[in-house]
């Protein structure tokens, strides 16, 4: 999973539900690089991606717009 930088971004909160099954498969606050390799496959199903941006200062973007991927 990979996204664009962020101007004055220090670190990268990710986002990632199962659709209609389970929130949260992936959550992870703290990423300081644009890119994320999950631990383990996911399951086959649709999934819904959110990322946003965090400063130096703890201020939060908004979330991105979801990304929908299905995984076969």
């Amino acid at each position: 999973i990979s996204w664009g930088a962020v101007d004055g971004a220090t670190r990268y909160e990710l986002w990632v539900n199962h659709v209609g099954v389970t929130n949260k498969v992936i959550y992870q606050p703290s990423l300081t690089t644009t890119s994320y390799t999950p631990t383990s496959n996911l399951a086959a199903g649709n999934f819904r991606i959110w990322v946003r941006a965090i400063n130096g200062d703890g201020i939060r973007s908004a979330w991105s717009s979801a990304l929908n991927v299905e995984i076969t």
